[in-house]
């Protein structure tokens, strides 16, 4: 850069409250009758509804309006020109809603004078309202407005229309031959309607009527849909505004469908007195896809709450959706069995509970959790604000919809020759919970009569049914159930078809292996009971439960999971599992964590797959990333903890509470402080100062039996009631939890706030106005805010240090000693990474012959032994013959990529910048290898993810654009502003990760810096006691010499040759990570007293960590590879003991405890 320029937890109210024998209540998980008595929603009218939400502002109420033709359209013919006599002119429409027509348009050509009169008619030419067009314009459109607007009806035909006193009207002959649709909006097809583009001659006032060629005279309506609707009128109350035995937080919803089209516009609640905190309101498709979100603000004590979402959601007729808030205490309203018959607001409908699969559904957890339980359809209170438009949404492609069998898969015999009625079906399980929409199957051209297809129990118990209609000759059929049916993962269902005059299609023996179509399954006949490929002759649909030849018979299912299945298979291996979520992409970055940690031996898989294809009995520890589990799943992971496990759970689900020993949330904490209890593990050696977090934490109390890690702080320091980090024994296992997500943490602490991305906070005047410190930059005029990373804090690696709690945690629980690698080559603490921008480097050969001459004779540069340094150039500092030279010398010469100090968008960093400046400097430098490594002019960097994402297109892995500045911020406070030490990779907004690191810039020549002061904190710190290991990266400028980057480099490289420490390219570190991280660890067996693992393909001087203790307190003899005792040291690394192995070597090692 130069900026000079250029638990077991019950459902909602299963625990009830009944009157005890003696008089007293009493809590029972059964299910009787409570003590007081549920009764339907109270009985409303429409028209009530109507009245009460028109007298709401019409700021909360904003409605659009809708016209047949756009703005842009225009006839044929502006103005006849043989036709001049008064004439009224209209058109036949129908709404597919009711709603009121406020105005006539009309199309003016500059012929058509005259004083206009507007008209709307009812179809039997009642006129119901008229008005004068004013202030019209020579030509265009012209719109007037009644002085009252007229209520329409559904499908019901008008006709719009204006007198023309001189002829000269807009005209396209022919123009309403065919229906013009603008949903909700119609104008009639005249081939159906008895002609269309009506006109009467005479004075204004007269019913047009008669019709010629269907001719489109251009009059339009204005349109405003009925006033929004919502399922109960504000005057209905539930039966129990609060109730007093549940206070977990909780989401809580109700399925509902629209018969008609259009927008949802925000979610209401009933509020009881005792149902405090922060609400969130949110809509659901049926699948658990979240579609919108708002937390509602400015709420009264009680009564109805409503949230608008900042935009409208389009949603379809006739299709489920799920409405719901987030109750984090728990209280909320209840009717029990209130929805067990639904409830119809027409165009609105709560589904009824005994035909939807359960309504009034709920999730215990954070706010965000998709509602799928539900508990006698009882109704809690969820409703949401409906506008009606008839313009049906646009089309969103599934991604959570699967099939056994692929569109175009087809059967060895189309249609059999067997023509008696026969039910044929499949026995198949899901991977996963969700629900079946529908079913399928293959027609042959001879499998003919009224098809119907059936879910089914394994036991027979019939699911659903619906009847195939607009059936095709032959192919794939496929019907849709009325409602979903939800199913559970792991449970055998049956799928069938009737067909009434047989000719069904078939393999024989097709499932004797069966179907793998992940996540469903059609079941392995041959080690199924009772086979697959199951019928029965029957005269109806009847339960197939015979079977021959394993035949495949051709019947699928329509599948929708709740969210994305997870994805097969377990990456990695070792005593550590992380189970990651499809639907959260920064449980993925658990992974770099514990590879930036030196964590080797773990496998990662996703949650979704324990207990169906991984089994937990072939780890030790399960780091859990933030999800919510199945029952199912929680159950199975409680009984691996109690029989020796060990569970780190991040921010987790209210149905781990139990096994984790904390109480209900009561509500989040958004980034807040921890301190680290350092008096004992596994907090020994972390930081006794408090430090940040990022995210959400959740703020929980802890049972008897577990202590609290980490306590939550509300600010530097502020401590809370609740705790952060908390762990506690359970059987032989241990459960620890960490309240907030940490890699959710790790990732903002280290790339900044996302939600500054973009802007200038920092207010420099010099461009780009967006740079990587500003995503950290507190304090702008247009936003005060505290900064992002407390610098009064910046020495602090604060996500280096949260990132080793976990991994002390990891040593601490596992019963299997976990072998490390360490972060830098010869157990090295600390190095710096030595760079220099060029705009151009007039003094780079200067700065490189003193590094030549400051570097040990003989040195090995493979050996980190040399004084070497990376450039950042334009083309033209070095001639091809200096860069080859020095590059053969271990030197790094790269681009310095210049957006012309100008911010980029994400279509223009590529193409106008990087391609093009790449190939310029390719074609300057001909034998120097392509740059890998990039700090951007003026260290623009315009976005969260483009310039790393566009950087990995063109083989650049390691980004330094993080850069500690301006002076006036920086205030010459040493540190490390992005809260790490450490280069690891950058995360998309999502969480993904992406294969380019980060290494910020901590030190600089033009931020005010003071030298040796900067360097000498940063390696005091790493060498000593406080353990703040790291590669600190300088951008000491090349442009001329003498200069602050001359002498800046010298005081920092004096410094690291005084302590050891070296000084290399940003381009030797990218080959150390890839290389460290390329090493394995495999086969680690603990017996317990002897461990032993592989190591293959080590990095050069790798230095092996092996713990000295084991979770039961041996201590460790000795160590050898392939038999021969090898040298230790013993080293403490925030309060863990580990001998080193320096310069470890490939080969198998045995670690002998006593």
């Amino acid at each position: 850069m130069s900026t000079s320029g250029t638990d077991s937890k019950m459902p909602p109210l299963l625990c009830l409250v009944v009157p005890s024998p003696q008089g007293k209540v009493r809590m029972t998980p059964s299910k009787p009758r409570p003590n007081w008595v549920a009764r339907p929603p109270r009985a409303h009218a429409l028209a009530l509804l109507a009245a009460v939400l028109l007298a709401l502002p019409t700021a909360a109420r904003a409605q659009p309006t809708y016209t047949l033709f756009a703005p842009t359209s225009t006839p044929a013919v502006p103005s006849v020109t043989n036709d001049f006599a008064p004439v009224e002119l209209g058109v036949k429409f129908q709404s597919d809603i009711e709603g009121d027509i406020l105005g006539i348009r009309f199309y003016k050509g500059p012929a058509n004078t005259g004083t206009h009169v507007g008209s709307l008619w009812s179809a039997a030419g009642a006129r119901l309202a008229f008005a004068t067009f004013t202030s019209e314009t020579a030509t265009g459109w012209q719109e007037v407005m009644f002085s009252t607007p007229v209520r329409i009806s559904a499908n019901t035909t008008y006709v719009a229309s204006y007198h023309a006193p001189g002829g000269a009207y807009g005209f396209t002959s022919a123009g309403l031959a065919s229906a013009v649709d603008a949903p909700p909006l119609h104008a009639l097809a005249g081939a159906t309607s008895g002609g269309n583009g009506v006109f009467t001659y005479g004075a204004a006032g007269s019913f047009p009527s008669t019709s010629f060629g269907d001719s489109n005279y251009w009059v339009d309506v204005v349109f405003r849909p009925a006033e929004p609707v919502t399922l109960w009128p504000v005057t209905a109350m539930p039966a129990v505004a609060s109730v007093t035995n549940d206070s977990d937080p909780v989401e809580l919803g109700v399925k509902f469908k629209t018969n008609v089209s259009g927008n949802v516009l925000g979610v209401r609640f009933y509020k009881g007195a005792a149902n405090t905190g922060t609400h969130v309101g949110s809509l659901w498709s049926a699948n658990g896809q979240r579609l919108a979100f708002a937390t509602f603000t400015s709420e009264t004590a009680t009564g109805w709450q409503e949230v608008t979402f900042s935009t409208p959601v389009a949603i379809a007729a006739n299709t489920t959706y799920v409405a719901s808030y987030h109750a984090p205490v728990g209280s909320y309203a209840f009717d029990n069995g209130g929805l067990a018959s639904g409830q119809d607001t027409p165009p609105l409908f709560a589904l009824p509970g005994s035909t939807s699969g359960g309504n009034g559904v709920f999730t215990y957890g954070a706010a965000g959790s998709f509602p799928i339980n539900s508990f006698g359809n009882s109704n809690y209170w969820v409703d949401v604000v409906f506008q009606a438009t008839g313009a049906p949404p646009p089309t969103q492609p599934p991604d959570n919809t699967f099939r056994i069998f692929a569109p175009t898969a087809t059967p060895g015999t189309a249609t059999a020759s067997d023509t008696a009625a026969i039910e044929v079906g499949v026995k198949f399980r899901s991977d996963v919970d969700g629900q079946v929409t529908g079913v399928r199957f293959y027609k042959g051209s001879g499998n003919n009569g009224t098809h119907v297809g059936n879910l089914w129990s394994a036991t027979g118990q019939p699911l659903a049914s619906a009847t195939f209609t607009n059936e095709t000759a032959v192919g794939w059929q496929e019907v849709t159930f009325s409602s979903p049916v939800a199913i559970t993962a792991g449970t055998t269902y049956v799928a069938s078809y009737f067909a009434p005059l047989g000719g069904y299609s078939f393999d024989s023996n097709g499932l004797a292996t069966g179907v793998d179509a992940p996540p469903l399954h059609a079941l392995p006949g041959a080690t199924t009971s009772g086979g697959n490929g199951v019928f029965a002759y029957a005269s109806t649909s009847t339960f197939p439960n015979g079977s021959h030849q394993n035949s495949n018979y051709w019947v699928d299912v329509v599948f929708e999971t709740y969210g994305p299945p997870p994805r097969p298979g377990v990456h990695g291996a070792g005593p550590v599992l992380v189970a990651t979520a499809p639907g959260n992409p920064f449980t993925d970055y658990l992974r770099e964590i514990l590879e930036a940690e030196g964590i080797a031996a773990f496998a990662t898989t996703d949650a979704g797959n324990l207990g169906v294809s991984v089994s937990l009995d072939d780890y030790k520890v399960l780091v859990l990333g933030e999800q919510t589990l199945s029952a199912a799943q929680v159950t199975l992971i409680t009984h691996w903890v109690t029989a020796g496990g060990s569970l780190i759970a991040l921010r987790p689900a209210a149905n781990l509470q139990s096994l984790l020993g904390l109480n209900a949330s009561q509500g989040t904490q958004a980034n807040g402080y921890i301190l680290v209890n350092d008096t004992q593990a596994p907090g020994t050696g972390i930081t006794a100062e408090t430090m940040q977090y990022h995210g959400l934490a959740d703020k929980r109390t802890v049972v008897t039996g577990t202590r609290t890690v980490a306590t939550l702080y509300s600010d530097a320091t502020t401590a809370t009631t609740f705790t952060a980090v908390s762990q506690r024994t359970v059987g032989s296992g241990t459960a620890t939890a960490f309240m907030y997500d940490l890699a959710k943490s790790v990732i903002y602490t280290r790339q900044g706030n996302p939600a500054w991305q973009g802007q200038n906070r920092d207010g420099s005047s010099i461009g780009p106005g967006a740079r990587a410190n500003d995503m950290f930059y507190g304090n702008a005029s247009f936003d005060p805010q505290p900064d992002w990373v407390n610098l009064a804090k910046v020495q602090i690696p604060q996500a280096d240090e949260q990132q080793r709690l976990l991994a002390n945690v990891l040593h601490q629980t596992s019963t299997t000693p976990l072998p490390r690698l360490w972060y830098f080559p010869s157990a090295k603490k600390a190095v710096v990474v030595m760079t220099g921008d060029g705009h151009p480097g007039g003094a780079t050969t200067q700065r490189w012959n003193q590094y030549l001459a400051d570097s040990p004779t003989g040195c090995s540069v493979d050996d980190w032994e040399c004084i070497r340094g990376t450039i950042y150039d334009y083309v033209g500092g070095l001639s091809a013959t200096q860069a080859n030279t020095y590059v053969a010398q271990g030197f790094e010469y790269a681009l310095h990529i210049n957006t012309g100090c100008a911010d980029y968008t994400a279509n223009t960093l590529d193409p106008n910048f990087f391609t093009p400046q790449l190939a310029s400097f390719a074609s300057a430098f001909p034998a120097v290898p392509a740059p890998v490594t990039n700090r951007t002019h003026c260290i623009a960097f315009s976005d969260w993810s483009t310039q790393p994402k566009v950087s990995r297109l063109h083989g650049i892995r390691l980004d330094t654009n993080y850069y500690y500045w301006p002076d006036y911020w920086v205030q010459d406070r040493p540190g490390m502003f992005t809260g790490s030490g450490l280069a690891m990779r950058f995360a998309d907004l999502d969480g993904t990760p992406l294969d380019v690191y980060q290494l910020a810039t901590q030190m600089t020549d033009e931020s005010g810096q003071s030298y040796p002061l900067h360097i000498d904190t940063l390696l005091d710190n790493a060498l000593g006691p406080t353990g703040y290991y790291g590669a600190f990266n300088a951008n000491m400028h090349v442009d001329s010499q003498p200069s602050a980057g001359a002498s800046g480099s010298a005081a920092i490289i004096a410094s690291a040759k005084r302590d050891g420490v070296p000084v290399i390219t940003a381009k030797q570190l990218l080959e150390w990570l890839d290389a460290r991280e390329a090493t394995q660890v495999s086969t680690v067996a603990f017996t317990g007293t002897v461990l032993t693992f592989n190591l293959t393909s080590p990095a050069r001087n790798l230095s092996l960590m092996v713990p000295t203790r084991t979770t039961t307190g041996r201590t460790l003899l000795s160590v050898t590879r392939a038999g021969s005792a090898v040298t230790t040291v013993t080293r403490t690394i925030k309060g863990v003991d580990f001998a080193f192995i320096d310069g470890a070597l490939a080969g198998t090692y045995t670690a002998t405890y006593n």
